[in-house]
């Protein structure tokens, strides 16, 4: 979710991709490169490859951009829905799109190291912006301070366990 973040524009987070299955919105992703895309296995876990779609390079979720269809997902041989452990996934884009170079990104860059606690980090995606609404079909962007795990873990109540992995 995105709690208190404003709206943005895709050219701020040009590598920001909508995920859907089965023609619904299921998430947010990042273009790895022009063909790989990386999210949570969350996100796609359950349905067959052939429903997936990306939107890449719209900051509408459900318009906009250009749709691409899903070659092979690569899920975390570990994931489980019950430990949440492992919650990551690479998606293979049918074909390259056609973005043209001027609005295209390298990619992102994984980090080497968690950001310092203390820290803020820029998180970006169509997540509600409240407890009570629902998912925005409009780009949002929220800055958020990192918080110690255990910080994180008392917040969710024990109903998440905080992955290490």
């Amino acid at each position: 979710d995105m709690i208190g973040g404003n709206s943005s524009s895709i050219e701020h987070h040009p590598y920001q991709v909508s995920i859907w299955a089965e023609k619904e919105f299921r998430g947010s992703g990042a273009l790895l490169s022009r063909k790989w895309v990386v999210t949570t296995a969350s996100v796609v876990a359950g349905f067959e490859t052939p429903t997936l779609s990306v939107r890449c390079h719209s900051s509408s979720a459900s318009k906009g951009g250009q749709l691409v269809g899903v070659s092979k997902v690569v899920t975390h041989p570990k994931f489980r829905f019950n430990t949440m452990q492992h919650d990551v996934a690479l998606l293979v884009l049918r074909h390259v799109h056609d973005l043209l170079p001027a609005v295209w990104v390298e990619g992102v860059r994984l980090a080497h190291s968690p950001l310092p606690v203390n820290s803020t980090g820029l998180l970006s995606g169509w997540g509600s912006t409240s407890n009570t609404s629902r998912m925005n079909d409009t780009l949002h962007q929220v800055w958020e301070r990192v918080l110690e795990r255990s910080t994180c873990q008392q917040i969710y109540n024990q109903s998440l366990k905080i992955s290490t992995k």
